[in-house]
């Protein structure tokens, strides 16, 4: 492919997306040089030739003026990866900054939050991975970031919510038989872990979760509202404030247990934007839910 990527020239290829209709629908394909620039970028990275897949990343960006598909994020995040292979961290960090907030996914903001951890930037490490971790994702997916987290607790001096991290790290590796790197072994007691049971583990898991969810709103305003709508799947609902908007809400985002949820419920909660998952879009959605007797 490398060769046939270099045979080429852009300059013979259309810079003009292919558009055409399926059931009354118009569809849009890319244009041959976009599509050749997300080949040239992918097989330069991947044969590790990345001032190649830095270059074919710049021109990509400076010459297309509409990009499909999100490719705007592939061609920085290329970037953005390669220049961190070179040991230009601060160069990858511009290149991850210049993605658009609602094309960010859990990985990239991992990415980037790790590039701060290797600048030494421990304060902005730490709110971007928490943000990675919150951001829709299987936990079971972000061991590594989960590991990163630690490190930065560590860094932080927080050694015993380092801990708690490590052992997450840990428990999700056993729990798929993936093997434990000596970075993580060297601060787990070995001798002393051990394997938790799959309803042990999914507990741990939102224990861990609700002190990542405190870490980010500890200096939020905390509102009232009572629950006006739970979903019959008992996954998600709604906690309308009184006399204002309602907001939706992820059971396992509360702190009481699913089976006390009930609609009526007072309760007192903190905001956070998530991204959702099909439009991208930002929205305030309510977390850490807890009872509010008060009310």
């Amino acid at each position: 492919i490398y060769h046939w990527v270099n045979r080429l020239s852009p300059d013979h290829l259309s810079t003009e997306p292919y558009k055409f209709t399926v059931d009354g629908i118009e569809r849009v394909i890319a244009s041959q040089l976009e599509r050749y620039f997300m080949i040239a970028t992918k097989v330069t990275m991947e044969l590790k030739d990345y001032d190649a897949c830095i270059q074919y990343s710049d021109q990509a960006l400076a010459i297309l003026e509409t990009l499909h598909y999100g490719n705007e994020l592939w061609f920085l995040r290329r970037a953005g990866i390669c220049y961190a292979r070179l040991g230009y961290y601060d160069k990858g960090v511009e290149q991850y900054e210049q993605i658009p907030e609602v094309m960010h996914k859990w990985y990239t903001l991992h990415e980037l939050g790790a590039l701060y951890l290797k600048l030494g930037n421990i304060e902005k490490a730490h709110e971007i991975m928490i943000d990675a971790l919150l951001c829709h994702g299987d936990v079971h997916y972000k061991i590594n970031l989960i590991e990163d987290l630690g490190d930065v607790y560590m860094e932080e001096k927080a050694t015993e919510l380092a801990q708690l991290n490590y052992q997450l790290a840990y428990q999700l590796r056993k729990s798929q038989d993936y093997s434990i790197p000596q970075s993580l072994a060297d601060h787990l007691s070995m001798k002393d872990m051990v394997v938790m049971s799959k309803s042990e583990l999914e507990e741990f898991i939102a224990c861990v979760r609700h002190q990542w969810i405190e870490a980010e709103y500890s200096d939020r305003e905390k509102l009232n509202g009572v629950i006006d709508v739970l979903f019959p799947h008992g996954a998600s609902g709604f906690v309308k404030v009184d006399e204002g908007p309602s907001y939706h809400f992820l059971t396992r985002d509360a702190k009481i247990p699913s089976v006390l949820l009930k609609k009526g419920l007072n309760v007192s909660f903190f905001l956070e934007d998530r991204r959702h998952p099909k439009t991208g879009k930002m929205t305030p959605n309510a977390v850490m839910l807890e009872e509010c007797k008060g009310y």
